[in-house]
């Protein structure tokens, strides 16, 4: 009886540990949730009781607020035919946060990529199935610039105005046609005014591979 109790005294001790660090985590990732000095209204929830004992107002952030981390369980993209090589998003770094609208140097490594394929930035909104396509020139449809073992391209989290929100920075193989048909859908936006994003599912017909993807956050 007592191995169990301690069994389970130790169950509970380390559950609460875990749910410490979770939180601990959180905090130290969203400056918004920093402790700071008592505001007016903060203070103004401490007050004396009928028998001059002090009672405590005590108002919790909302720790999901702007977190930015593996948020759901987006299914990565992958063609019918797979794309061969291996490319990784190096700048920037994990949960790095931008102004909405501001355009962003991303860059990383290449190599082993198969012939005739390019690599293609997305962008996709939290929580969602919309694919913004990145280029640097994106009315003649540029796709990623390749330099030997490295690659540059830029990004943009939003347009400029937008209230914060998280995104996924997502890097993909594409063969020449799944690529043509990426820098077909850029021109076309150039030439309505207006760049739509592209679904999901028609991504999952063409010859692509995702081969790298990082959590991003916009800010104010």
């Amino acid at each position: 009886m007592f191995k169990i109790q301690r069994v389970f005294s130790l169950l509970i001790a380390l559950g609460g540990s875990l749910f410490l660090i979770l939180v601990s985590i959180m905090l130290l990732d969203n400056p918004k949730l920093h402790a700071h000095s008592p505001s007016p209204v903060e203070q103004a929830g401490i007050a004396g009781d009928a028998n001059g004992s002090s009672s405590y107002t005590v108002t919790l952030p909302i720790l999901f607020n702007n977190y930015c981390g593996p948020s759901w369980f987006r299914v990565p993209l992958a063609g019918p035919s797979f794309v061969t090589g291996t490319a990784k998003i190096s700048q920037p770094v994990f949960c790095a946060d931008f102004p909405a609208g501001v355009e962003i140097d991303v860059s990383g490594s290449v190599s082993s990529l198969s012939n005739g394929s390019k690599l293609w930035l997305f962008v996709v909104p939290y929580p969602g199935a919309d694919y913004f396509p990145q280029s640097i020139d994106p009315c003649f449809g540029t796709p990623v610039q390749i330099n030997n073992a490295t690659w540059t391209g830029i990004a943009f989290l939003g347009v400029a105005g937008d209230p914060p929100e998280r995104f996924e920075l997502i890097l993909v193989a594409a063969d020449g046609e799944a690529s043509d048909t990426i820098s077909d859908h850029l021109k076309t936006g150039c030439q309505l005014g207006s760049f739509k994003p592209m679904a999901a599912a028609n991504l999952h017909n063409l010859n692509i591979s995702e081969l790298d993807s990082i959590m991003l956050k916009s800010i104010e």
